[in-house]
């Protein structure tokens, strides 16, 4: 009988094996491309406010270009 695979990003059981390999071979060489990296657990929204904010400035960037 096999293990039940992820059955939800809360509770639920998992195979922690196939979501570390998962993990290691998409997220983390993806991670060295990224400018920024929120990890979700400020509860006042930081991450949010940044990411946000730099949009802003990218959109308004672009306008300026054109």
């Amino acid at each position: 009988m096999k293990k039940p695979l992820v059955i939800g990003i809360s509770g639920g059981s998992g195979n922690l094996d196939l979501v570390r390999h998962s993990h290691d071979k998409y997220v983390e060489p993806t991670k060295w491309y990224a400018d920024l990296i929120t990890n979700g657990t400020s509860s006042d929204n930081k991450g949010r406010q940044i990411i946000v904010d730099w949009i802003q400035q990218e959109l308004t960037c672009r306008e300026s270009r054109f």
